[in-house]
């Protein structure tokens, strides 16, 4: 039974993707038409219509960044619509993809979306989003995570790597209440696995640490996974200059009764457009001064770009019981949620049960979706709230590029410095390509 549901985990992602490619016919001339009119004769809208196009492909191939440390990752991704004309819009979807470093990720859901109950029996409704039920099922593989012990104050000697992998399904429920508010609930089932890795120039976990310094290491029992979830945000619409997501969840230990713990986490996302309003629309366009102040719609009014001050807050409590070091979590780099941290840092470079993370930064597109990013990051972990003052923090500054369309960054890169460990440069896609 164990290797039939084994069989299951890895096999009904595949199945959805699958179904999804079957009903669908490719619309690769269209994409060759608009795209070639993008190579051709270069502009911003033609290279946005042309990520348009690509983006609304039933099947497409993707490039992803599984998770830190796995290096460069594609594969594919396949969309169908049931009843795209329906009150109850049926979609289901799926995708697979594998990283150069062996990292393995398969998705499938299927999801029934329908206008806000808020808006039942209004002309006009000012809640925008839908009302969303998912259903999801996941496996993932992670080979090569990075490791550097408990607590914000280890070192880059203790680095050593662990095996993970995982699987997981659920439901998830989002209700739009108001045009500013959307509330969100999520039941799953989560199975984790954690091994070492040989043969490896990097020395594995089990060399280093015990259960007692890393806990969870020798067992890994099956969680159940509640959550409820606010997503306050302005304007109600994309894009957002105000943008958070505020959860509590619990995980319940189904097998050694050692591990369930509670999880409050606050990502705080505050986004102020730079605009300028010129007093006439200039007679002749100018290249130096476009890139300066991007024009917008006719030209009175042109962009300066846009300063967002972000913070990220991670709370984790486990009464008499302990928290699995693979749930806790970390700064550096992005985390395993693909949330940029402390940029300047390796990747899951500090971990513990409770985080504090700080963020400036300064972006500007400076040419169709090509854009220019300056930031500043601080933050630490602890192991409990009280630990999260403002001593003990870790600092980063850093420059990067990002390639976005239709308002979604669909790959950033950056180099970060400062820390005390060098500089470091890094680049990822997603959240899919």
């Amino acid at each position: 039974m164990k290797k039939v549901l084994q069989l299951l985990r890895l096999v009904f992602p595949l199945v959805i993707m699958l179904c999804a490619a079957l009903v669908h016919a490719q619309t690769w001339s269209d994409l060759k038409q608009t795209c070639g009119d993008a190579v051709e004769h270069p502009n911003r809208f033609r290279i946005e219509d042309c990520g348009r196009v690509y983006l609304a492909m039933p099947v497409r191939p993707v490039i992803k960044t599984i998770a830190p440390g796995g290096g460069f990752g594609g594969g594919l991704r396949a969309i169908h619509d049931f009843t795209p004309k329906a009150r109850w819009n049926k979609e289901i979807s799926g995708t697979a993809a594998v990283s150069t470093n062996r990292f393995l990720f398969l998705e499938g859901d299927i999801l029934f979306e329908r206008p806000a109950f808020a808006c039942t029996g209004k002309s006009e409704c000012p809640v925008k989003d839908n009302f969303q039920i998912e259903l999801y099922t996941r496996r993932v593989e992670l080979p090569g995570l990075a490791y550097y012990g408990h607590g914000n104050a280890t070192t880059q000697q203790t680095h050593v790597q662990f095996g993970e992998r995982w699987f997981e399904g659920g439901v998830k429920v989002l209700d739009p209440v108001l045009s500013w508010l959307d509330i969100g609930g999520e039941v799953g089932y989560v199975v984790p696995h954690i091994g070492p890795i040989p043969n490896s120039s990097i020395p594995s976990i089990e060399s280093l640490f015990n259960d007692t310094q890393a806990p969870g290491l020798t067992e890994q029992p099956g969680f159940m996974h509640y959550k409820i979830l606010a997503l306050p945000h302005y304007p109600a619409i994309l894009p957002f200059k105000l943008d958070y997501q505020i959860g509590y969840e619990y995980y319940q230990d189904l097998d050694v009764h050692r591990f369930s713990f509670h999880k409050f986490e606050a990502d705080l996302i505050n986004m102020r457009p730079l605009r300028w309003r010129r007093k006439a629309v200039p007679a002749s366009p100018n290249a130096a001064r476009d890139w300066f102040c991007t024009p917008q719609g006719a030209g009175k009014v042109c962009t300066l770009g846009y300063i967002a001050i972000n913070g990220l807050l991670t709370l984790e409590t486990a009464a008499q019981q302990q928290i699995p070091f693979y749930f806790q979590p970390t700064i550096g780099g992005a985390d395993l949620a693909d949330r940029d941290t402390l940029r300047g840092f390796l990747d899951l470079r500090f971990r513990a049960p409770d985080r504090m993370v700080l963020q400036g930064e300064y972006g500007h597109n400076i040419w169709g979706p090509l854009g220019i990013l300056v930031f500043y990051e601080t933050g630490r972990v602890g192991n409990r709230a009280s630990d999260l003052g403002f001593s003990g923090l870790h600092h980063d500054v850093g420059v990067g590029v990002t390639l976005s369309v239709q308002n979604r960054i669909l790959m950033r890169a950056y180099i970060g410095f400062g820390t005390g460990e060098g500089s470091r440069m890094n680049w990822k896609a997603g959240p899919l390509l």
